[in-house]
């Protein structure tokens, strides 16, 4: 049996060049594709920088960016007026690992080489977090910067709210000490009369270690927040039992404010890496519409909507050639970034093997072999996969555990299509799958979607379902392949009114003109 084997650690960086459908300069990464240990061809994908460009711009927030600087060291990328770095021609832009502030020379150097440690740099006199991480295709670095000022907003609030307390504390202990300095007097006039001697040793075991106390609570504010026992405190009654009191309190107020500000630190930085990470799958699905202006008697429209930052679900559309479409739907199964990374995996290898001529069934078969090879977390995907011939109207499918399409004839209404159903992709090695055929009649319309939709749930916990969602797409038959996931976007957001979003929402729509 030929096994397909991708050596992802053979990534080769071809350079930059013109995209031959934009005229956008893009960057072009290629690998070998080995084949029993024979070489039988070369895949590749081109990245546009424009794109990227978008991305590091639309990551300035209120507190920081992210820049991209070239294996020269020069920036790159850098969202505008951040107040910090500039993008200079290649002639005079700066090396930044030779930059006379020698923190960043060295974080920008480590950033290239790997993975950096967050460093506080000061650059006109603002101090900055920074760290950084290598781009290992191309040999540039993402840099991600955040004011300081912003990280220790928390810790300032903490540490003013604590010389409140501190005041507080304070002025009620120098009341008790007021009123204890009276006691104590009497207690010496008592003692006096037993003797002076006895009266002096009390004084100064009690008062002493008091008044030291007291001097060094006034001396508490700011950044210096430790109360520490000392030897004057160790008097083996109340005052020990009150100082050690102290010195714990200050402890864990110390470990609290770290606590704060080591959970806000890693709180932006996920922040920034989930938002970018959520542009990314954006644009690695189809998002221009129309996506063939050539093409007339083609009417499409798809949309993806992500229960969290990042989402499983997927669809796709493709030309195979100048007569047949691809038609992709998936849903992989949990959510979140472990879902979004399966995602793009199963969506390249789906696109990759239909793109060779293969038929839905034999693509599916093809992808399950890959994913299953490799599925240590036993993640699946559902999935929809048909090649539509543009000049028929006819349509090849193959159903991997996805929902039931949705089709209309030219004077019909919506109807689900009860197709046969296969072993969604990634359970068991060696599956088969069958493929069947269905009638698109100009004028009519395919309806695709994952389980999102029909299990969308209201406050009261009921199910939209699939009644819900044919009665919206009736409502008004004329409406366009973008005015039908309208439609249906807004009923659905309707029924679920304030409850959270369960899963995410995916539809695609083609009429054949």
């Amino acid at each position: 049996m030929s096994v397909l084997q991708i050596d992802t650690g053979d990534i080769y960086f071809t350079g930059m060049e013109h995209d031959a459908f934009t005229g956008d300069i893009c960057i072009t990464c290629s690998a070998p594709v080995v084949v029993d240990d024979t070489l039988i061809g070369v895949v590749g994908i081109d990245f546009v920088l424009d794109d990227l460009e978008e991305s590091i711009k639309n990551s300035e927030s209120g507190s920081g960016f992210l820049c991209i600087v070239n294996d020269k060291g020069q920036v790159v990328f850098v969202p505008d007026n951040n107040g910090v770095f500039t993008v200079e021609e290649a002639g005079t832009a700066e090396d930044l690992r030779n930059s006379d502030n020698t923190v960043l020379a060295e974080l920008v150097t480590q950033a290239l080489e790997g993975q950096t440690d967050v460093k506080i740099v000061n650059i006109d006199g603002k101090e900055y977090y920074m760290t950084g991480s290598t781009m290992k295709s191309v040999g540039w670095a993402l840099i991600s910067v955040v004011e300081k000022t912003a990280i220790d907003a928390p810790t300032k609030q903490m540490l003013d709210e604590y010389d409140s307390i501190n005041e507080k504390s304070t002025a009620r202990y120098k009341d008790g000490m007021e009123y204890s300095k009276y006691v104590t007097i009497g207690m010496i006039a008592m003692v006096v009369i037993v003797g002076i001697l006895g009266a002096l040793a009390v004084a100064n075991k009690i008062v002493r270690p008091v008044e030291k106390m007291t001097k060094r609570m006034l001396t508490i504010s700011g950044t210096d927040q430790a109360f520490e026992m000392e030897d004057d405190y160790r008097t083996g009654d109340e005052v020990e039992v009150l100082a050690q009191s102290l010195a714990e309190l200050s402890a864990k107020t110390r470990q609290y404010i770290a606590n704060i500000t080591e959970i806000t630190r890693e709180k932006e930085r996920i922040g920034t890496e989930l938002e970018l990470a959520r542009k990314i799958q954006a644009d690695m699905l189809p998002n221009i519409f129309p996506p063939f202006p050539e093409r007339k008697e083609l009417d499409i429209y798809a949309s993806m909507t992500p229960a969290k930052e990042v989402g499983g679900d997927f669809y796709d559309f493709f030309l195979i050639d100048d007569d047949h479409l691809g038609l992709v739907m998936a849903d992989v199964s949990g959510k979140g970034v472990p879902a979004a990374l399966f995602m793009m995996m199963s969506k390249i290898l789906i696109n990759n093997f239909a793109m060779q001529g293969n038929s839905p069934a034999k693509t599916l078969e093809l992808t399950n072999s890959v994913v299953c090879q490799n599925n240590v977390e036993d993640m699946f995907v559902s999935v929809w996969l048909g090649v539509l011939e543009i000049s028929t109207g006819m349509i090849t499918a193959a159903n991997a555990g996805h929902e039931y399409p949705v089709i209309k004839k030219a004077d019909g209404e919506f109807e689900l299509f009860k197709d046969k159903h296969g072993l969604v992709v990634g359970c068991l090695e060696g599956s088969k799958y069958k493929e069947y055929q269905m009638q698109l009649e100009r004028g009519g319309t395919l309806f695709l979607y994952t389980d999102g939709v029909p299990e969308a749930t209201d406050a009261q916990e009921e199910l939209y379902g699939t009644d819900r969602l044919l009665e919206a797409m009736n409502r008004n038959l004329d409406a366009d392949a973008k005015g039908l996931l309208t439609n249906i976007k807004s009923d659905v957001d309707t029924f679920v009114g304030e409850a959270e979003a369960f899963d995410d929402l995916t539809m695609l729509a083609i009429t054949l003109k």
